[in-house]
C-alpha cells in the first residue's frame, strides 16, 4: 500500500471516545476526514458487521489509498479511532502506526447516553437492516460467544440472558440493560486500557459540541498557515 507514498507528513488528528459515544457522526461533517469504518463496511467491533460485503484486503487498501491522495493536499486529517482489524480489514503497518502516534480527541459521553446511541444503531435501527429481529438475535448471541472467554462466563451468561428476554419482549428497558453490561465489562475495559497507554497524546476532551468547536478551529489554524 502507498508505494510512492513514503510518510505521512501531513498533521492527522484521531477522535477517540468510548463506544457509542457518536464518533462515526462527527467525522461525516468534515471534508478532511476518511471514514475507514464506511470504506470497509464494517463499524469496527464484534458487533459491527453491516450487512454489506467487505472489500477484499487488496481492494480494501486501494480505497484508503484513492481517500487519502485526494485529501493528502488538506495537509489536515481528521480519523476515528480503530483497531488493527475493522472487521476482516486490516490496516497496513505504517498507516495504523501513524495513527497511533498521532494527538488525539477525546469525545465523552456518558454511559446511559451511549447506551442509547448503541440501542438505536444496533436494535432499533440496525445498519444489517435486512435482518429480523430473530436473525439480528442469532447474530449478536453468536457475536457474542466469540468474545466470551475475554468477558468471562459470568458475564457472558448474564449478557445472554437479558439479551434474550430483550428480543422476546421487543423492550428497550431490556435492551439498554444488556447494553450498559457489555459495555462496562468489555469494550470500556479494553478502550480505557489502550487510551491509558496514549494518554500524552490527548490534546483535547469534550462533549459532541466542544469537540466540534475544537476541530472547526484546528482545520482553520491550518488553512491559516498553509500558503
Amino acid at each position: 500500500m502507498h508505494q510512492n507514498i513514503k510518510n505521512y507528513t501531513e498533521r492527522w488528528v484521531i477522535l477517540g471516545g468510548y463506544t457509542g459515544s457518536g464518533k462515526t457522526d462527527i467525522i461525516k461533517n468534515y471534508q478532511c476526514s476518511i471514514d475507514l469504518e464506511s470504506i470497509a463496511n464494517h463499524r469496527g467491533s464484534a458487533f459491527g458487521k453491516t450487512g454489506a460485503e467487505q472489500p477484499s484486503q487488496s481492494n480494501f487498501e486501494s480505497l484508503v489509498s484513492k481517500e487519502y491522495l485526494l485529501k493528502q493536499k488538506l495537509k489536515f486529517l481528521l480519523m476515528e479511532d480503530e483497531s488493527r482489524f475493522i472487521g476482516k480489514a486490516m490496516l497496513p503497518g505504517k498507516w495504523y502506526d501513524k495513527m497511533q502516534t498521532s494527538d488525539i480527541i477525546l469525545l465523552e459521553s456518558d454511559l446511559l447516553e451511549r447506551s442509547n446511541r448503541i440501542y438505536n444503531n444496533y436494535v432499533k435501527n440496525p445498519a444489517n437492516s435486512k435482518l429480523d429481529l430473530n436473525e439480528l438475535r442469532s447474530y449478536y448471541l453468536s457475536s457474542l460467544s466469540k468474545i466470551r472467554k475475554r468477558l468471562g462466563d459470568n458475564h457472558y451468561q448474564t449478557i445472554r440472558n437479558i439479551l434474550n428476554i430483550a428480543f422476546d419482549s421487543n423492550d428497550k428497558k431490556h435492551h439498554i440493560k444488556w447494553i450498559k453490561i457489555l459495555l462496562e465489562k468489555y469494550y470500556d475495559r479494553m478502550y480505557g486500557y489502550k487510551l491509558n497507554l496514549r494518554a500524552k497524546q490527548i490534546i483535547f476532551k469534550g462533549n459532541e459540541a466542544d469537540c466540534n468547536d475544537f476541530i472547526s478551529n484546528l482545520i482553520l489554524e491550518k488553512k491559516k498557515i498553509i500558503p
